[in-house]
């Protein structure tokens, strides 16, 4: 009975809207750290910095940018002053950057924020909210899960429509919030709405209809880690609002577009619900702003956006612009993308000028744009709409919808079905589809506050080319002076082009998969009188990764087989640079993407195997060994391939084929078959993840040809192997993990316990102390350096000798940054907040009967949070260092709970050659994933594997000679798996010995090659005709049969 009551309370609360909060604890503002300007990296995500609100000079607005990228979190910019909050420690930073600070607003504002958020919904009170309200209304309300965050966090949207559970043809809207963590008003205000709808159903008859003919999508939290941080950017330090991939640009914000899996939630769900509207509530201003963000240029629904902006702002009093014109130039904002990706009505609306206003105020800022909502929900239903279908079966089409004006595309959904707003007037509508003939119907008057319903049946034209359907992201590097849109680069040919801009590139999806078949596969129109040169790249993933298929200059045609590709989806341009970045069609000047449909087979390398049964049988190709490379092909064409064969071909100066044929029989359409092996050899100098190319020439009975270039890494590194220091060849020293057991010195995880017996610390927050080491330890030899002493920082790093560096902003290896130490060890290089008693401490201990010195970190917290981690580092005395002397160093940890803002690694002292095994939750290649019970050992002692410790049996093997047959010479190939002696003799075909090739001892096992002219042992040319070639060692001899043919 309890539990029922308990779950009531809830309800009630849910309904009546007052937000679910448990208790939260403040941190206290780490504001006076008078530190040299560092940095900022996402180690300080969590963590209640400081902020001051004032007011900056802005003479040139591309110090807007500026701004962001040192850290400014800026509210407004309004007659060249701009209203910014940035750390209070980082005044001096700002200053000596040329900004004049004119005033200051408001003092340590964060502070004021800390106590404003206490009254808000918590993730978890959104989170439950949303999951009772759909579970009390199932008729009207649905909740989805779009994805979940960097933390894992779940990230829900609920579906307000009648019958939820039923996809349905009626126009769709998005509203969401909290983007940026702390402009937390926007999350209750898209939640109220949601709320509202739900609660006013069947007794409010605006609410009623426009639920029954609307589908509303309310999602709260699109960054719930900052959310629940009170940060801007996501838990990865990242601004979500400068990531989404239309007209993205580097220094935004965001290191690449769509780089963090928020955005990706969001993009995902555009491109499988097709909106009508997408509204993004923030806060630190208040402003309605509709695209573009990214350029001053007008959006081709500038006067519908304004129209609508207008009205709302009846409502609201906020003022209302395009977003370039009235706030500032951003790139990857989320309205930028909705709208210029798939065509919906997009805002973004600035609910308030306090990023977190007081509790009090949260009622009425939703109150204020509850009117603003309802009409957008109500106007998203006026203008066109129709359904897309084919003419012959009736089944619905997935096709691109042109409302001329404005033009710009919209798509229909999985049902048919599209929508349109527009502004009452009279227009021509145009249908297309990849695989069908466009049909354009014209004269279309649309009255006010209405819709007309404009339906096509498409006639289906298999002999048209696949086009450019979508543009799935796009980077404009002149966006201030280009006026064409991206829309003018889909669909056929028309002689109507999008300028990319000098350097710009663009993505554009073909709506379907193009396979690689006979010849050309896709052109690239330009139709331009001035061509431009460009590179492009294809991905049957939109967010790649993209392989290369060629460079060209003008309308040209392209080969996936080039790069090795059998099915691609999405074609990557790049222009290559050239130009003047004031001209309005600056840039490749792209027309249409067009692949060719064949009627044909079509065959791709499905699966490709490496068995290396003669090497150290890790399925891997690693240098020195020889392997059968098995692959399977799959025929996606629409014929039969017969009685295919394949024919093998490199030209890499560290590979050899020595089998380079194989037959595959027949591949029908659909099916999938393996070959017969080829047979590789590498040479053992390859150096170490060398890529080496290959193309696979195919044909078969029926006249069938094509080529597939594809590549294969020598000594590839997975997360079972060493990892070597660099940049530079030969590595100094490596890192072993203790998942790498394939290798003789690879580490197991035995903790050493020291808080009992060690000596702890007296560390403050960011404090680095000098330890000396003692004498029966010896010194510390590190990167052929001896040390004595030994600094220990808290934030998890230490360094060999007198340093006094305090870094505690995390940087990725090697790193040059003058604050930070002459060579590292970073454990775990994070912002850590160390404790003088209790749990927390950081101890060391020599352990001279086992000749080691330890360092533990014994569960310290990180800055700024609750959560801590348990690790330790261990040093061993030159008693048990390799044959040169650096000492081993054996890092464990006990606990892995957080690791998305640190470093581990080792760094020399030139601060020049590291290794990092993570940085920011990223893994090296060669690391295994952080957890419990994880060691890493850093020695210098190079990789042996557990194979190589037992004595091999002789294997001579690799034996060819090619050509075979052989006019001019002929090259005579072999390798040895150990030192030996080896003599290779020439003889006839009765025996005579014609010709002493080669006599010598080898000491190094590997692979070796010889020409031989078809001279004897006088250096006159032999008879033409057969031959034999005898490879003879002490323990095995070969024979080889050759063919010697007369010149032509």
């Amino acid at each position: 009975m309890k539990r029922f009551l308990c779950l009531i309370l809830f309800a009630t609360m849910v309904i009546e809207g007052r937000p679910l909060n448990s208790p939260r604890s403040l941190n206290p503002p780490k504001a006076d750290k008078n530190k040299e300007f560092e940095e900022q990296s996402p180690s300080r995500f969590g963590a209640k910095v400081r902020y001051d609100l004032v007011k900056i000079k802005i003479t040139d607005p591309e110090r807007i940018k500026t701004l962001e990228t040192m850290g400014g979190l800026i509210h407004e910019v309004r007659d060249g002053i701009a209203q910014v909050e940035i750390p209070f420690a980082d005044f001096a930073k700002f200053k000596s950057a040329g900004f004049e600070i004119v005033e200051v607003l408001f003092p340590d504002i964060s502070s004021y924020y800390a106590l404003n958020e206490q009254g808000y919904h918590t993730y978890e009170g959104f989170r439950d909210s949303l999951i009772i309200l759909a579970q009390n209304y199932p008729n009207i309300a649905k909740v989805c899960t779009l994805g979940y965050s960097v933390q894992n966090r779940v990230v829900l949207a609920i579906k307000i429509t009648q019958n939820p559970q039923v996809r349905s043809p009626r126009p769709r809207c998005l509203f969401e919030g909290a983007t940026h963590g702390n402009e937390k008003i926007g999350a209750e205000v898209s939640f109220a709405l949601a709320r509202y709808l739900i609660l006013n159903y069947g007794t409010d008859p605006l609410v009623t209809s426009l639920v029954n003919t609307r589908e509303t999508w309310v999602a709260p939290l699109v960054n719930p880690d900052g959310y629940v941080a009170s940060t801007r950017g996501n838990a990865n330090g990242i601004d979500c609002n400068r990531d989404y991939g239309y007209m993205w640009d580097e220094g935004w914000g965001s290191p690449s577009p769509f780089s963090q899996v928020e955005t990706r939630n969001f993009r995902n769900f555009a491109e499988t619900h097709q909106l009508t509207h997408w509204c993004s509530y923030h806060s630190g201003t208040e402003f309605i702003s509709y695209p573009w963000s990214y350029t001053p240029q007008r959006a081709r629904d500038w006067a519908a956006l304004d129209t609508l902006a207008r009205h709302c702002s009846n409502w609201t009093r906020y003022p209302y612009s395009q977003g370039y014109q009235g706030m500032y130039e951003i790139h990857g904002s989320s309205k930028d993308f909705g709208y210029g990706a798939y065509g919906p009505m997009t805002w973004t609306c600035e609910v308030s000028e306090d990023y977190i206003p007081p509790v009090s105020a949260i009622e009425s800022i939703c109150n204020l744009n509850r009117p603003a909502q309802l009409y957008m929900i109500t106007k998203i239903g006026h203008g066109i709409r129709g359904n897309v279908t084919d003419s012959l079966t009736g089944e619905p089409i997935k096709a691109m919808i042109s409302v001329t004006p404005p033009e710009m595309p919209v798509y229909t959904d999985s049902l048919g079905d599209y929508h349109r707003f527009v502004l009452p007037g009279t227009y021509s509508v145009t249908a297309w589809a990849n695989g069908y003939q466009a049909k354009t119907i014209a004269d279309i008057v649309v009255p006010p506050d209405t819709y007309v319903i404009v339906n096509f049946a498409l006639t289906p034209d298999t002999q048209l080319p696949v086009a450019g359907f979508k543009v799935t992201m796009v980077n404009d590097q002149d966006n201030d002076v280009i006026t064409s849109g991206t829309y003018l680069s889909l669909g056929l040919h028309d002689n109507r082009r999008y300028s990319l801009g000098v350097g710009g590139w663009i993505v554009i999806d073909m709506g379907e998969e193009v396979i690689n078949g006979p010849g050309y596969d896709f052109t690239v129109y330009e139709n331009d009188a001035d061509p431009e040169g460009y590179q492009v790249y294809v991905s049957d993933n939109w967010l790649g990764p993209f392989t290369y298929v060629g460079s060209d200059t003008g309308t040209a045609s392209f080969d996936m087989a080039w790069g090795g590709v059998g099915v691609m989806r999405y074609v990557k341009i790049v222009d290559d640079g050239d130009g003047s970045q004031t001209n309005p069609t600056a840039g490749l000047d792209l027309d249409a993407v067009e692949a060719t449909v064949f009627n044909a087979p079509a065959l791709v390398i499905n699966t490709m195997i490496i068995a290396d049964s003669l090497g150290n049988r890790n399925g891997r190709f690693d240098p020195g060994e020889t392997v059968d490379l098995i692959l399977r092909l799959c025929n996606y064409g629409t014929l039969p391939a017969l009685q295919v064969t394949g024919r093998l071909s490199e030209n890499d100066p560290y590979v050899g084929i020595l089998d380079s044929v194989a037959q595959f029989g027949d591949i029908l359409p659909g099916s999938t078959v393996t070959g017969e092996p080829f047979t590789l050899f590498s040479s053992p100098t390859t150096p170490r993840e060398h890529i080496a190319e290959f193309i696979l020439h195919l044909s078969d009975t029926l006249g069938y040809q094509d080529s597939v270039r594809f590549s294969i890494t020598i000594g590839e590194m997975v997360a079972t192997d060493p990892i070597p220091d660099g940049p530079r060849t030969p590595p100094l020293y490596w890192a072993y993990d203790n998942v790498d057991t394939f290798y003789s010195q690879h580490p197991t995880y035995e903790w050493v316990e020291i808080n009992n017996i060690g000596t702890r610390l007296t560390l403050s927050d960011d404090q680095t102390v000098q330890i000396t080491l003692p004498s029966s330890f010896g010194p510390w030899k590190f990167y052929n350096q001896r040390y004595t002493q030994i600094s220990i920082c808290s934030n998890g790093w230490i360094a060999p000798g007198y340093q006094t560096a305090t870094a505690y902003s995390n940087r990725r290896l090697p790193d040059g940054t003058s604050t930070n130490p002459n060579g590292m060890v970073c454990p775990n290089w994070d912002d850590l907040l160390p404790s003088n008693s209790g749990t927390g401490g950081v101890y060391y201990y020599h352990d001279g009967a086992n000749h080691r010195f330890i360092i533990e970190y014994d569960s310290v917290p990180y800055f700024g949070s609750s959560m801590m981690d348990k690790f330790e580092v261990i040093l061993y005395d030159t008693t048990l260092a390799p044959e040169d002397g650096n000492n081993e160093i054996l890092v464990q940890y006990m606990t892995a709970n957080r690791w998305n803002s640190s470093t581990a690694g080792i760094e020399d002292p030139t601060n020049t050659i590291a290794i990092c095994c993570l940085f920011n939750d990223t893994l090296h290649r060669g690391a295994a994933p952080w957890s419990p019970g994880k060691a890493i050992k850093y020695t210098t002692r190079n990789p042996v594997s557990i194979d190589e410790l037992v004595a091999p049996s002789f294997v001579l093997g690799a034996t060819d000679a090619t050509p075979n047959p052989f006019r001019n010479q002929t090259k005579i190939a072999w390798t040895v798996n150990k030192p030996t002696h080896i003599r290779l003799n020439i003889y006839d075909r009765i025996g005579r010995r014609v010709k002493g090739l080669y006599d010598k001892y080898l000491t190094q096992p590997g692979y070796y090659s010889i020409f031989w002219d078809g001279k004897n042992n006088n250096g006159e040319k032999v008879g033409y005709g057969v031959y034999f070639i005898q490879i003879e060692t002490d323990e095995a001899t070969k024979t080889l049969k050759v063919i010697y043919l007369k010149m032509k």
